[in-house]
């Protein structure tokens, strides 16, 4: 099974951050709590290996409207 922080989680298991509290660490953000939009510009280091925050070619939500039947699959005019 994976660890996550020295916890092995079972597989499968689903993960959820928060990204309000990830982008408040000062060791990856310096004055995380200063309003400072040039901090988001190319940092040099490469991202996650994704294009979107839902990985290649992925929407946010997509998955959750095909689960939850809102909106997904075709659509008669």
């Amino acid at each position: 099974d994976p660890e996550l922080g020295g916890h092995a989680l079972p597989a499968g298991t689903t993960i959820i951050y928060s990204p309000y509290q990830v982008h408040r660490r000062a060791d990856l953000y310096p004055h995380p709590d200063r309003f400072d939009p040039d901090r988001w510009l190319d940092s040099g280091r490469p991202a996650a290996g994704s294009r979107t925050a839902a990985g290649r070619g992925g929407a946010v939500g997509r998955r959750a409207r095909r689960e939850d039947g809102a909106g997904g699959g075709r659509r008669a005019a």
